[in-house]
């Protein structure tokens, strides 16, 4: 699985539990353009802190998740989750 397919149904779980986008500006991704179909989806989990870009800010679309960055996903879904239930 790619990160951008994790991103994208990451989000797709995001909205189905009626967790909406942050008012927070975009964030930066050099490698993504905000015409790409994906761009809005990246955002809100970005924006939610579930994934992150590297440290030269690219998300690296393209690159395979680690078992590490799956839980680390999750786990940031777990916690996003959480959070709009209080």
């Amino acid at each position: 699985m790619t990160r951008s397919d994790l991103a994208q149904a990451l989000a797709r779980l995001t909205r189905l539990n009626g967790v909406s986008a942050s008012p927070n500006p975009s964030i930066s991704v050099p490698d993504l353009p905000p015409s790409n179909g994906i761009y809005p989806d990246l955002q809100l989990i970005l924006n939610l802190g579930v994934m992150a870009v590297d440290e030269s800010g690219r998300f690296n679309l393209g690159a395979e998740v680690s078992g590490r960055d799956g839980v680390r996903a999750a786990e940031g879904l777990l916690r996003t989750f959480q959070q709009a239930q209080r």
